[in-house]
Parts: C-alpha cells; sequence; structure tokens
C-alpha cells in the first residue's frame, strides 16, 4: 500500500527550511563563540550513514544528520532528507561524555571527554519536534579487529551487546548493553546490577539526573511510526487484541492487519534506516543463530550466561515486559533479537535459559531485549566446506522407543539407538559395543504418529538443537558411545548438523551430516527396519460443550505467595467443589472450578484472607483479577493452568474441561464467611456459572517458610527424609568425569519423592575414572578445587540451587520452594541389596545458626543420564 503521511508530513516543514533561518541559530558564530574548523572534525559518517556511531577516544567528531539512518527505504516506510534546526543531547548514561554539541550545515558536531558510556542525541525541526535521532557509543572496543575470528554462519558477530562497556562478567551489569523494542532505532538503558532490580541512572548535558524524561506509556494509535519517532525516549507497551493473543506491537494497537514486518531489514534483506548498529554492521537475522545448542554454546553459571567460541559471551540479560514494560528474569533468561518477523505477530529471538537454548523462540515486539550486531560483509565459513568428513555405516538396530506429546510443542519423541557391532550391557545398565565400534543414538522430535503402537518417523530433515520440538535432535541424548581398540569407552557429542530421513519399501534411510564440538565432520548412513516400541499414552483433549450452573458446597483456598517483585497482591489457588465426593477430595460425579486468583495484599501467617470485590479475567498479575485459562504443553505433558472448569461424569471415558477466556468472579465477605458468584466463558463459546452461598472457606497456607536468620536453610528443626515403599520416587544422575574437576569423576545425583514433594540433591566427586559413585563423602575443604571422596556444599547461584543439599521442598507448581544446603557430615553410597541398585544414606548439617541435621535413606535405581 501507499506510504502514508507518517514522518515526512510531520517533516514537510522542516524540509522547507534551512539551518540559517532559524531564529534561535545565529548566520555567523559572534566573536566569543568561534567556530572550530570543519577539518578538525572526524566524519564519523564519512563510509556510511547509521543510527549509531561508534568513538574510541576523546575527540572532535561529526555526522551528517540529513539521513534517516542508512537512508534505505522499506516496506511503507520511504527515508526522506532531514532539514534539522537544532540539535540535542537527550541522555548519557555517565555525566560528561558528551562536550561542545552543535548542528552547522546539517552535521551535528560534538567533543568526547573520553570516558566510556553511552550517549542519546536527537535534531529537531522549527517547531521543536524530534526528528531523527542517533546512539553515540563511546568505547574502545573495535569489531572489525580480528573480526574473523568471530565468523560464525557466514557473518562476523559483536563480541559484546549492543552499547555494553565490556564483554566480560561484572556485577555492575555494563556487559549487558543496551535494549531495543522490536524494529525502533532507539535505546533504552538496562537495569543496573543482575538481581536486585535497581533501576538506571541516566543525566542530561549539565550531568542533572534525567531518568525522568524515560516514558512507558500503552501505545494508542493505529499507525504510531511517527509518534514513536518523535518520541524516543518513550517505551510503548502493547495491548492485547480481539484475538486474546498479540499483537503487543509498540507500532500498532490494530490485530495485525497494520503490523511492519519489515522494519529491521527489508524484503531482501538488507538493513534499513530503523536498523540500530553502526555503519557495517546490523541485526542478524534468525537463519544466523542456526545449530546453536548446549554443546555449542554452554551456560557458565559464572558470568551468568552463555559463551560461544566465536560469537563470544551473550548475557541472561533479561526482558522488559511487551505489555507494561515491566522487566523480568533477569540473569535467568537471554533473548536476542533477530530482524525476522515470524506468524502471528511474533518475531523471531535467540532464546536461553540455563538449561535449553531456542534458536526460533518468539516474542512479541512491544518487549524490550537487547542487540548483537553483525557484520553487513560476509565472512568464512565455519567449518569449510572441504574438511573431509568421517564416515560409518551402522548396519544394525539396537533401540527404539516412542512417546507421543513428549515434546515442548505436544510433538512426539522417537529414540533410536544404531550401531555398527554387536552391543551388550554393562554393570550399569548401558549398551556398549562388544568389539571396537560405534553406538550413535539419536534424540528425534516429530510430529505425532496416528497409531502409537505403530509408531512412523515422518520423512524430512531434522536440525540438531536443544529444543524438544518437531523437526529437531536435541543435542542432550544424541552422541555416540564407542570403543576404541583397547575396550576402553569414549564419548562424541555434536554441536550442528542435520539428519535426513526417508522411507523405502524395507524400512528407513537415515544420513547424518554431523559436526562434533571439535569441528569435525561425521557423515553416516543407516538402512533398515525401525519398529518403535510405544512408551507413552495418548491424551485426549476434551472440551465441556454444555453450559455450566454449579452449586457448589465447598471451597479450599490456598494462600500461595506474596509477590516479591509486586508486593501489592496475594496470589490464591482457589478450588470450589460441586458434586459427590469420595473423602471429601476426590470428584466422582459433577464439577470443580479453579481460580488463579490475585488478592489486594492483605493476608499474614496467622490471618489469611481474600479481599471481596468484582474480580476480572487478566494475563498480567495485579490486584483485583483472575488469570486466563489455557491448555499448555509442559515438557510433552498437556496440563491446564490459570483458571477453568473441570466436570467429572462416571459415563464419561475422560475428564471434560473449559477454560475461562472472559467473564467475572463476584466475591462477598460477612467476617470469616464468603460468598462466590462465578459468570465465565469458555473458549469454546460456553457459558460457565456457579455459585457458593455465604459460607465457610478452607484457607491453607502454602506461602513460602523463611530462613530464621542470615542463612539459606529453611528448617526450623532437625529433618528426616521419609522414602515409603509405595512412594512416587525417581532417580537420575549424571556422570561429568573430570570435565569440570581434574582427577575425579564429578557425579549429579537427584532423587525426587514426587509423593512428599520433596528431594536431595548429591554434588560428588568419585575417583577419576570411577565406573560408578559408590564410596563415602565428605565436605569439600576448598569447595574450587574439590577433590575425591568429597562433595560440594550447598550454595545458591542467584536464582539456582547448587550444590549438593540435604533437603528441598517444591510448590505445587513443581518450583523450587527452598530447602537445606549441606556444609558437613558424611554421605556413604553402597551397593543395593539388588544388583543395579543403590543405597545412599547420610547425615549432614546446614547452614543455620545453630545447624540442623539431615538424615536419609534410599535404596533403589539410579537412572543414569
Amino acid at each position: 500500500m501507499k506510504f502514508k503521511v507518517l514522518l515526512w508530513g510531520l517533516c514537510l516543514a522542516a524540509m522547507l527550511v534551512s539551518c540559517k533561518e532559524n531564529p534561535t541559530e545565529p548566520e555567523n558564530p559572534t566573536p566569543d563563540e568561534p567556530t572550530t574548523p570543519v577539518s578538525e572534525y572526524v566524519d564519523l559518517s564519512e563510509k556510511g550513514t547509521a543510527n549509531a556511531y561508534m568513538v574510541s577516544a576523546a575527540g572532535k567528531y561529526s555526522f551528517d544528520a540529513t539521513v534517516m539512518g542508512n537512508g534505505v527505504s522499506t516496506r511503507d516506510a520511504q527515508a526522506a532528507a532531514l532539514a534539522p534546526v537544532s540539535v540535542e543531547m537527550l541522555w548519557q548514561d555517565e555525566p560528561g561524555l558528551i562536550l561542545n554539541l552543535e548542528l552547522e550545515e546539517g552535521k551535528v558536531r560534538f567533543q568526547t571527554s573520553g570516558k566510556n558510556g553511552n550517549a542519546l542525541i536527537a535534531v529537531r525541526d522549527a517547531n521543536a519536534r524530534i526528528l531523527w535521532n542517533w546512539h553515540i557509543w563511546m568505547t574502545e572496543y573495535d569489531p572489525m579487529a580480528n573480526a574473523g575470528d568471530h565468523a560464525f554462519n557466514g557473518v562476523a558477530w559483536m563480541d559484546r551487546n549492543l552499547g555494553a562497556l565490556t564483554n566480560v562478567f561484572e556485577e555492575n551489569g555494563d556487559v549487558k548493553g543496551l535494549i531495543y523494542q522490536w524494529g525502533r532505532k532507539d535505546p533504552f538503558p538496562a537495569l543496573d546490577g543482575w538481581y536486585d532490580y535497581n533501576g538506571y541512572s541516566i543525566f542530561d548535558m549539565e550531568g542533572v539526573s534525567a531518568n525522568d524524561i524515560l516514558l512507558t506509556e500503552v501505545v494508542s494509535e493505529t499507525d504510531n511510526l511517527a509518534n514513536a519517532i518523535a518520541n524516543p525516549t518513550t517505551f510503548y507497551g502493547g495491548v492485547r487484541g480481539d484475538d486474546g493473543m498479540g499483537p503487543y506491537d509498540w507500532y500498532t494497537t490494530d490485530d495485525y492487519a497494520k503490523q511492519n514486518d519489515y522494519l529491521w531489514a527489508t524484503e531482501t534483506g538488507a538493513k534499513t534506516m530503523f536498523d540500530p548498529c553502526p555503519p557495517g554492521w546490523r541485526v542478524p537475522n534468525k537463519m544466523e543463530y542456526n545449530t546453536l545448542n548446549n554443546n555449542s554454546f554452554p551456560w557458565n553459571d559464572g558470568i551468568i550466561g552463555r559463551e560461544h567460541e566465536a560469537m563470544g559471551y551473550f548475557p541472561a540479560a533479561g526482558l522488559r515486559g511487551f505489555e507494561g514494560g515491566i522487566w523480568t528474569s533477569v540473569a535467568i533468561t537471554g533473548d536476542y533479537w533477530s530482524s525476522s518477523a515470524a506468524q502471528d505477530g511474533w518475531v523471531n529471538v535467540l532464546h536461553f535459559l540455563p538449561s535449553m537454548i531456542n534458536t526460533r523462540g518468539t516474542t512479541y515486539r512491544a518487549a524490550g531485549a537487547p542487540v548483537r550486531c553483525v557484520s553487513e560483509a560476509v565472512y568464512g565459513d565455519v567449518p569449510s566446506p572441504d574438511a573431509p568428513a568421517a564416515e560409518l555405516d551402522f548396519d544394525r538396530l539396537v533401540e527404539s522407543a516412542y512417546l507421543s506429546n513428549r515434546g515442548a510443542d505436544g510433538s512426539a519423541n522417537y529414540y533410536i539407538g544404531i550401531s555398527d557391532v554387536e552391543v551388550t550391557t554393562d554393570v550399569q545398565g548401558q549398551m556398549v559395543p562388544v568389539e571396537p565400534g560405534h553406538i550413535l543414538y539419536l534424540d528425534i522430535y516429530a510430529e505425532n504418529s496416528e497409531d502409537a503402537a505403530n509408531a512412523i518417523l515422518p520423512e524430512g530433515t531434522y536440525e540438531i538443537g536443544s529444543q524438544d520440538k518437531a523437526g529437531l535432535l536435541t543435542t542432550d541424548y544424541t552422541w555416540i558411545r564407542y570403543c576404541e581398540e583397547d575396550m576402553s569407552v569414549q564419548y562424541i557429542f555434536f554441536k550442528g548438523g542435520n539428519l535426513d530421513v526417508s522411507h523405502v519399501a524395507d524400512g528407513y534411510v537415515l544420513e547424518g551430516n554431523f559436526i562434533t564440538m571439535e569441528d569435525t565432520k561425521l557423515h553416516f548412513t543407516y538402512k533398515g527396519e525401525i519398529s518403535f516400541t510405544n512408551r507413552g499414552e495418548d491424551i485426549p483433549e476434551t472440551n465441556i460443550s454444555e453450559p455450566v450452573n454449579a452449586e457448589f458446597t465447598s471451597v479450599d483456598a490456598i494462600w500461595q505467595h506474596r509477590s516479591l517483585s509486586e508486593p501489592n497482591y496475594d496470589r490464591f489457588s482457589v478450588d470450589l467443589w460441586a458434586g459427590e465426593m469420595i473423602d471429601g477430595v476426590q470428584l466422582v460425579d459433577g464439577y470443580t472450578l479453579h481460580i488463579d486468583l490475585m488478592s489486594a495484599a492483605s493476608s499474614t501467617k496467622d490471618n489469611i484472607q481474600i479481599e471481596p470485590g468484582v474480580y476480572e479475567v487478566s494475563d498480567t498479575y495485579e490486584p483485583g483479577v483472575f488469570y486466563r485459562g489455557q491448555l499448555i504443553n509442559m515438557m510433552g505433558i498437556p496440563m491446564y493452568v490459570g483458571t477453568y472448569f473441570r466436570e467429572v461424569r462416571p459415563t464419561n471415558t475422560s475428564v471434560l474441561y473449559g477454560v475461562a477466556t472472559s467473564g467475572t468472579i463476584e466475591i462477598r465477605r460477612e467476617g470469616d464467611n464468603y460468598e462466590f458468584i462465578v459468570n465465565l466463558v469458555s473458549a469454546e463459546g460456553v457459558v460457565m456459572k456457579g455459585t457458593y452461598a455465604m459460607g465457610s472457606v478452607n484457607f491453607i497456607d502454602n506461602s513460602p517458610e523463611m530462613p530464621d536468620g542470615d542463612w539459606l536453610s529453611i528448617l526450623h528443626a532437625d529433618k528426616e527424609l521419609i522414602f515409603n515403599e509405595n512412594d512416587d520416587v525417581y532417580s537420575y544422575a549424571y556422570n561429568y568425569g573430570d570435565k569440570y574437576y581434574p582427577n575425579t569423576s564429578y557425579y549429579e545425583i537427584i532423587v525426587n519423592n514426587h509423593t512428599s514433594n520433596e528431594s536431595f540433591y548429591l554434588d560428588l566427586m568419585a575417583e577419576k575414572d570411577a565406573v560408578s559413585p559408590v564410596g563415602t563423602y565428605t565436605a569439600a575443604v576448598d569447595p574450587e578445587n574439590p577433590k575425591a571422596g568429597e562433595y560440594l556444599p550447598g550454595y545458591m547461584n542467584f536464582s539456582i540451587y547448587e550444590g549438593t543439599w540435604s533437603y528441598m521442598t517444591f510448590d505445587e507448581d513443581n518450583y523450587e520452594a527452598g530447602g537445606a544446603p549441606a556444609t558437613e557430615g558424611t554421605i556413604i553410597i553402597s551397593e543395593g541389596a539388588v544388583a543395579g541398585e543403590y543405597r545412599i544414606e547420610y547425615t549432614l548439617k546446614d547452614d543455620a545458626d545453630p545447624k540442623h541435621t539431615v538424615t536419609a535413606l534410599w535404596e533403589g535405581v539410579i537412572n543414569f543420564k
């Protein structure tokens, strides 16, 4: 469609006026304000214009202020010449960065002090309206130095975030750089620090605090681009559309129709005038994150982020919310923009947590996230396409399994083991070759098969990645175990590659091209039958289809917590019951309504209460709302969350559900009694009503216990972990060998009791090359350099529980709710009464003052990963 009058309308008057016509700008300098010769200024835009310029030293600099970014138009946005009449610095993140700012003949000229930092300079028209702005990044970093060493996926990568003052971890958080809304050129400061959310500090030209110029507003225009350009210090929160989801876009309030998918890259992929990177650099597209996974891009607790040998350090800088601009997940999540738009209003990001990576993650465009720039020029390919590949020909199937609905996106897991020699099972239950040879395990996610008992792996190409989503092989369980000539067991792990699957008359043809962690290539083939053993169950999707009008007879209300970041509300899980019950806890005929409720903060440990009022549906957490119901897929298991009805009937083959997507819940209170009036509508449009006459509510306190003092343990007395015969217990362990600590075999053992929601975590150092964790362990004398026969004491790495925890408990959502770190005592692991089982017993002390004692005895099979 034709481009609207956007900023070209708002700039038109400015384009017709020259700088000399501005009455506030004298035509000739006064005698006491001599003009510095233009030749003394370094022209930052001489080799190309952009929205950001890098300055490495104190000096005098200039740039062309008549060009919008790099001057490249894109869809619905036509670049035009600017005619500015004045210039000002909007903010700087360190006082005294910019000196002697002026505008002369369409060029901004300024002097820098030599300090490192960031500044935002804007030009205005005759009506004082901002026409455009530029980011000045003052840093000694030269991204072109050794750019070839940072080549990955055909481009060179900056080794730090746009605006970062360093590329190494520091407590002040300077490595996080600046944050951007998708498609905007305008930078916003990241938070200081990592986990205390202290805010940020910016200053004006005189060094006075300028924090108040940074605003957060909700977008109110169907076409907000011109408004955003004129207000570069305003973070525009998005709004939810009629579909109850997106667009959450700063650009428009309209449902997708007015969105622009080509703000940072044209339809041919070229850099645009809105790209925030310096000359010669641009925002990466989604393909340039390809093949990153947990092997090639590992998480490092010590620096709160991930590292790549070519791309460098990516800090977990968190995300600024797409609706209200609220910061979340700092030091937990990394989200890095790409220039690529996705379907349904989303855009692609590189997304990671300590445990996973998604190179095709998505978020909404109004979110705030960092940018890692890549070169516009092409740089070498890694590894070289001419490098020879090792060849393996697998001729036998040794393992196969199928689990439906297992992936994070509801996809199925197809697990395959193939070998080139005969295999056997060792004492740990692991398959190993009986002679020198290889076993390759493929952990594949694809669409569910129609018949789980006769599953068929779909044809296609599968890429190595770190997500359990369709089209991927996960790095955690795609690897080779092999025996050398001396029959020592070795492993090969992969950081990239793909697998081609095709069907033939007598089975499958599998052909793979993988890249190992050592940058060597592997080409392999397998041809033969694959019969998958069904190890999962299909979970049917069932919806309530008839209107509901329930008369509830009892209410349970669990006080979950008082929000630490938003302490103005209490969160409750409220269950209303209507129908026939067994033992007062199991519904066999009738309805339950589960409400995820946010009440105004008023509860204490001694007096739990819900504030009366009319509660409305919401996708945010704030007082006076209940959270929208939805069906999600959690690690392959469909789960209902938020607010939803359940219908149970003796004649039904399964439970029916109705998630609440609109409506109200009114709560009235008289003394200690409550009345509930429910009027909801499900996602399918079914009306779901219910009432609870004024009566008592069974309040349950599930808010976390806090430590008694300045320590981590939540225990208030000695504790014994009990494991009963019929408890639902699952154990697993990892053997990292000497990967982290030399001359040891590092075992991480986790035993979870899902019945009691209690666990213990053990981080043990066995003897080097130990084939099992059997032994006696005491606390490490030097936790930085643990020795064989020691365990790592428990500690917190920001929000992550590390080391040995003798006791851990979980809330109803299966999140860790605190425990007791082990600081002293003894752990004994021996062989169990039955072959393949282990016996773990310990007596350990926590970190409280005085210390509490934790004891446990458990015997069972450990599932080694």
